[in-house]
């Protein structure tokens, strides 16, 4: 079977048996045929760049690859120098807003980087240690957070104010959106 095949292979690509005519037509289709593939080849590669595609799909691997830095497609709503000022230098009341301000921004960052949870404690049950290595401070930060929400009569010093800050900026660091 095999040499049936093979004899036919070379009765086919003889070149003794194909008239100078149509090998000379052959040619000239052939280079036709690869110019028009090139074109098309081109124009793919066009529409898949001006529709965003290419974008989507590759550029972002490669920018990860090459940079230290992820490639994100969102940008964290916070304005982290006001925060801070408000916890050095504000009243209680200002300090309790940062620290509000700052952990709704993480929980907003976790979900835009794709972490599923009605609320912070439920995105940090999904995430490993070696994503955030400081996840049981951030735990931790949360509850104080939710404590001063819920208990308007707990207060909220300087030192835990500035402590609960270092760690939602250390999260924010360890995320690369720092």
């Amino acid at each position: 079977m095999a040499g049936v095949i093979q004899e036919i292979i070379n009765y086919l690509t003889n070149p003794e048996l194909i008239s100078p005519s149509f090998f000379s037509a052959w040619q000239v289709l052939r280079l036709i045929f690869i110019y028009i593939s090139i074109i098309l080849g081109a124009l793919i590669i066009f529409l898949l760049s001006v529709n965003g595609y290419i974008d989507a799909r590759y550029k972002a691997n490669l920018e990860e690859f090459t940079k230290v830095k992820p490639y994100r497609n969102f940008k964290v709503n916070i304005n982290w120098v006001e925060i801070t000022k408000a916890v050095k230098e504000g009243k209680e009341a200002d300090r309790r807003l940062a620290v509000i301000e700052a952990d709704d921004a993480v929980n907003s960052a976790l979900g835009q980087l794709g972490y599923q949870g009605n609320n912070l404690l439920e995105k940090l049950e999904r995430i490993n240690k070696d994503i955030i290595p400081n996840i049981e401070d951030l735990k931790r930060a949360h509850k104080i957070k939710r404590d001063v929400v819920y208990d308007p009569s707990r207060g909220l010093s300087h030192e835990e104010a500035r402590e609960m800050i270092a760690i939602y900026e250390k999260t924010f660091q360890d995320l690369q959106l720092l």
